[in-house]
């Protein structure tokens, strides 16, 4: 009796969620952004930065709410629709 060659991918070499990793045992070398890309990418942060804090602002000024506690707010509405009790 001949035992048959399993297709699955050993278990040392799946992710988290069981997934096959293409990298295991090795990694890829980085690509740096290019100077260009480096400006574009702090730019986005700036942008971003910028941004949450004028949410800041005008939650605190309309509601007496942070960003983040309005934030929190909405993801429990999202989970709970009906109530927030």
């Amino acid at each position: 009796m001949t035992m048959a060659k399993s297709c699955r991918t050993p278990a040392s070499r799946r992710t988290l969620r069981g997934h096959r990793d293409p990298y295991h045992g090795r990694m890829a070398e980085p690509r740096w952004l290019s100077a260009e890309e480096m400006r574009a990418w702090h730019a986005f942060l700036a942008a971003g930065a910028l941004l949450d804090r004028r949410l800041d602002q005008q939650l605190r000024q309309d509601a007496g709410l942070s960003h983040a506690q309005y934030e929190i707010l909405v993801r429990l509405a999202r989970r709970q629709p009906t109530s927030c009790g």
